[in-house]
């Protein structure tokens, strides 16, 4: 309760800064879709939605999702690989308005949720197998233009293979992270860059079968099974890379904390949001 109280102290009437300006751009590799003989593949990415900003005393906080789909279904009949990747990729990009250079903390968050689909066709196949592959979610963060990787909001690869010992699976992909809350000062503008490595879905020698990607978006043709909800009963909504950004400003007549003693403050900031989440 210490750590909340410092928080309850500081003042809670006006607020100096301000989130304005929030943009995402799109950076995925463009959507497509495969249609032959040999395959029918699909890949699709899209930014699903920004929260308004919420404001609350001293506190100003927005989410942002973004989603995707990737899928193949092989039916064999050739003598290599059949291949579907994909790189996913986009930009959240935002202003913080200080012009009394109050000063500020800045918080963000991290979850990737999704799912990594796969159906083997042992009838009409033997000794093979289907991969899917999720590949390394890293995160860059910028202030003014300068990026760096925030590994706390980064994430690893996952994969999944069947084959016709094991013909079925449908594996989670959780994970979470925050950044070290940073005091500010002044108007400023700030990115986060996300890119996930080279993801794709991988039918080797003639196996037949369906393998996805799911993370929050349907997939356009008709011909696929693996679709949301999935076993797992979840929705679209639920699925795909969530980012939270969350600002504690100080009023203008307050005086801008030292550094040592803006780690209390942090702390106290972090612990409210945590507390608010889990209620």
């Amino acid at each position: 309760m210490k750590l909340f109280s410092i928080l309850l102290l500081l003042p809670l009437a006006t607020q100096a800064a301000t989130i304005s300006g929030i943009t995402v751009s799109n950076l995925s590799t463009a959507d497509y879709t495969i249609s032959t003989n040999t395959q029918v593949a699909e890949f699709r990415s899209a930014n699903q939605g920004t929260t308004p900003i919420s404001v609350n005393g001293n506190i100003s906080s927005f989410t942002n999702q973004f989603s995707w789909f990737l899928g193949q279904s092989a039916f064999g009949g050739v003598s290599g690989n059949t291949i579907a990747s994909a790189v996913v990729s986009y930009e959240l990009s935002f202003t913080v308005l200080d012009p009394t250079n109050s000063g500020y903390i800045l918080y963000a968050e991290s979850e990737l949720h999704g799912w990594l689909t796969a159906q083997y066709d042992p009838l009409n196949t033997s000794g093979s197998s289907i991969f899917a592959r999720s590949g390394d979610l890293n995160v860059e963060v910028s202030r003014n233009g300068l990026y760096n990787l925030a590994p706390n909001l980064s994430a690893g690869e996952s994969n999944i293979f069947v084959d016709e010992l094991s013909p079925n699976t449908n594996e989670l992909i959780l994970s979470g992270g925050n950044t070290q809350a940073a005091l500010q000062i002044g108007t400023q503008s700030f990115s986060l860059r996300v890119r996930m490595a080279q993801s794709g879905v991988v039918a080797l020698a003639e196996a037949q079968g369906e393998a996805g990607l799911r993370f929050g978006l349907e997939p356009l043709l008709d011909f696929f099974y693996i679709k949301t909800p999935g076993e797992d009963g979840e929705t679209a909504s639920q699925l795909g890379h969530f980012t939270t950004i969350s600002m504690l400003s100080f009023e203008p007549a307050a005086e801008v904390p030292e550094p040592g003693y803006a780690i209390p403050i942090a702390m106290a900031f972090l612990f409210y949001q945590r507390r608010r989440s889990a209620s």
